[in-house]
């Protein structure tokens, strides 16, 4: 049988790369990271944060992958908190438990996953370029989960 075909015409919108966008849209602390800042002043868990802001400055990678160990540290106290003797022995792991025993909003699961891929990126090769505006976005995810940790009674 015989199949008739015809062409039309679509338009095509072209636009910005998907990172432009996002980027554009991402909640991030300010230049000074004055939100995780006033945090780390507030919580003696945090002490070994006091000169990332420094570090932010001299080392990026590194910068990054302190957030995450800080991030990663905190997840498992207030996993402990709940279950005294978690099987759980990575950061994912930890982050899931924390979701299935709903210890904090998907919001704040969220950004403990946005603080672990990002220190992930930073602590092994990779080959993307991570920026000061990369720590921005963990310091102003970090602060949002010390926050509701705060909140919640659990550090």
């Amino acid at each position: 049988k015989s199949i008739d075909v015809f062409a039309t015409t679509q338009s095509l919108d072209v636009i910005a790369s998907l990172k432009t966008l996002i980027g554009a849209q991402g909640v991030v602390d300010d230049p000074d990271y004055s939100r995780l800042t006033a945090i780390i002043a507030k919580t003696p868990l945090l002490t070994e944060l006091r000169n990332f802001a420094q570090l932010a400055r001299l080392d990026v990678e590194a910068c990054l992958n302190k957030l995450r160990k800080a991030a990663e540290k905190l997840a498992f106290r207030g996993l402990n908190t709940v279950i005294p003797t978690p099987v759980v022995r990575d950061f994912n792991g930890a982050i899931k438990a924390i979701q299935d025993h709903r210890l904090l909003s998907s919001k704040a699961v969220g950004y403990l996953h946005t603080i672990r891929v990002i220190g992930n990126l930073a602590s092994h090769p990779s080959g993307e370029t991570l920026t000061t505006d990369d720590v921005r976005v963990a310091a102003y995810a970090l602060a949002a989960v010390v926050e509701e940790m705060l909140d919640r009674g659990m550090i």
